[in-house]
């Protein structure tokens, strides 16, 4: 999880901040922002536990992560479709295909996701 947080949702948040939300902030908006703020602070108190995450905290980031994208997926992005002009989508799509190519290749010793 750390390594994920560390390598790919931290920066993908960042980007969804700054080319999409800054640009509209609304209510749509603002709530993605508040999620990302939510997980982000699991995030550290699952890294912070000493003794290790409780299966009650490792499923509350499971479940607020899960409500997040499926939030994003049903009502904040068909609601950015709907206000951002095609020429602002396009290039907000170019910028995130660019900003993906140049990311560094994973690293992660065991490939568990392809066996």
């Amino acid at each position: 999880m750390a390594y994920f947080w560390d390598n790919h949702l931290r920066q993908h948040f960042r980007e969804e901040e700054e080319l999409l939300f800054e640009k509209v902030n609304d209510d749509y908006c603002g709530k993605a922002v508040k999620q990302h703020r939510e997980l982000s602070n699991l995030i550290r108190q699952v890294e912070s536990s000493t003794s290790g995450p409780t299966p009650d905290l490792l499923n509350q980031l499971a479940d607020q992560l899960d409500a997040h994208i499926r939030f994003e997926e049903r009502e904040l992005f068909p609601h950015l479709e709907a206000v951002l002009d095609e020429q602002e989508l396009i290039s907000i799509g170019a910028i995130l295909a660019q900003s993906h190519e140049t990311q560094a290749k994973d690293t992660f010793p065991d490939e568990f996701w392809i066996k």
